[in-house]
């Protein structure tokens, strides 16, 4: 049986809209895709001041829920 697993994360900081052209064209190289179809890509920065996440996995695996970071 495959295991299914991931991440909860959250970062709360302040964000902006990302316009710097050298910056788009850096992130722009990464290949990301969005997960919602949009006109037209964008992309938002944060400065994190505060992590929270947890590891997550399927019923029936080792652990239902990993141990927050």
């Amino acid at each position: 049986m495959r295991l299914r697993t991931g991440w909860s994360v959250t970062a709360i900081g302040p964000s902006r809209l990302g316009t710097d052209p050298d910056d788009l064209a850096g992130l722009d190289a990464l290949g990301l895709a969005p997960w919602a179809s949009t006109e037209q890509p964008c992309f938002i920065a944060i400065r994190p001041g505060i992590w929270h996440g947890r590891r997550l996995v399927a019923p029936g695996g080792p652990e239902t829920f990993g141990e927050p970071f």
